[in-house]
């Protein structure tokens, strides 16, 4: 989910096609994933197909009894869903710092954090970003107050936002400058291509190789096949 990822000159197509731009990179690495929870026999895996088929039966019935209801009532609000869900993380992470492993004191300024009520209430308090990278399995009814407590007087000013809707006004629309968490312009390097990072291969044993368990039939059919 990098946000260098999209480069557009018009801030505004930078946020509407994010989501879009990522989606296929981050299935990918979902299903690989998968992959790899399947050949060291997880429980995660068997959840996953639990999950899958449960999802696929009850939505086909559903298009049985009414596919306009379920256009209207089910699938369009999913997508639109996904597309905001994903779409935080370009609010949440672009002209912030790059988040280096194992050092906790520079991770500090590599997320944004929207502290009000509103925002945190739809989405379960994932507008605190910052504590939520440190402490992924921490429980979202405790991220306010361990922001409080551990991020909120280590972080740059300008990486609390008190409201979400406002920032998205001044950043996209008016004056709509894509600039960094200090307010200088966020610049790429023309003509250098950044690879994703293979998070999966954190979890796998040393005798697991990413060929063990690549879905290279996905990766062909997306086009990213290297």
């Amino acid at each position: 989910m990098r946000t260098s990822k999209v480069q557009y000159k018009w801030h505004i197509l930078n946020l509407i096609l994010f989501q879009p731009t990522v989606a296929m990179d981050v299935f990918i690495m979902d299903i690989r994933y998968t992959s790899l929870q399947r050949i060291m026999q997880k429980p995660f895996f068997v959840n996953v197909c639990y999950e899958w088929t449960a999802l696929i039966v009850s939505q086909f019935l559903l298009v049985l009894l009414d596919y306009r209801k379920f256009l209207l009532y089910i699938y369009i609000p999913h997508l639109f869903a996904q597309w905001a869900i994903v779409t935080m993380n370009i609010l949440q992470h672009d002209g912030c710092e790059v988040e280096q492993k194992d050092d906790v004191v520079k991770n500090y300024n590599t997320a944004r954090n929207f502290t009000g009520k509103t925002i945190n209430l739809l989405t379960f308090n994932n507008g605190f970003h910052t504590i939520h990278h440190m402490f992924p399995t921490m429980h979202w009814s405790e991220l306010r107050e361990q922001h409080k407590n551990k991020i909120k007087n280590h972080i740059h000013q300008n990486l609390d936002q008190p409201c979400m809707a406002t920032y998205i006004i001044r950043t996209f629309f008016y004056p709509g400058h894509r600039i960094d968490y200090l307010g200088q312009p966020v610049i790429f390097t023309i003509g250098v291509s950044e690879r994703d990072e293979d998070w999966t291969q954190e979890h796998a044993p040393e005798n697991v190789k990413l060929a063990d368990y690549d879905c290279s039939w996905l990766r062909r059919i997306s086009g990213k096949l290297d």
